[in-house]
């Protein structure tokens, strides 16, 4: 499956490459969802797009983890 970025709230991210992953079972992601609220979601996100100033942390790995939060909330 090819994965293409989205925001959790909002429209498209432009995502500097595609990544192929495989979705997690739906009661998995129904559970990892329930971990967090929304609002709490949002602030993960934006504190790993925080990463990106951070020489620290490589940009590909930031992404992947993106890619893995909006796997997270695609439709089924």
């Amino acid at each position: 499956m090819s994965m293409v970025c989205y925001t959790i709230t909002s429209g498209p991210l432009k995502c500097p490459y595609s990544m192929t992953t495989t979705p997690p079972s739906n009661k998995m992601t129904q559970t990892v969802q329930e971990f967090f609220t929304e609002t709490e979601w949002d602030m993960i996100y934006n504190f790993i797009g925080n990463a990106l100033d951070n020489d620290d942390y490589e940009c590909e790995d930031v992404y992947a983890i993106r890619a893995k939060i909006h796997n997270l909330f695609l439709p089924q």
